[in-house]
């Protein structure tokens, strides 16, 4: 796995984190809220 790790470190590369945060914050508020609705509406919560 060891071999894996470089090729997936590019995914996860600091430069991604250099986006407009605020921008990107709000997307992901709304992406997460939404999956986190999904999930409780398949769990029946």
């Amino acid at each position: 796995m060891t071999s894996s790790a470089p090729g997936h470190s590019s995914c996860a590369h600091p430069g991604r984190i250099r986006r407009p945060a605020e921008g990107f914050t709000l997307i992901e508020l709304v992406v997460v809220i939404s999956i986190i609705g999904a999930v409780l509406t398949l769990v029946g919560i």
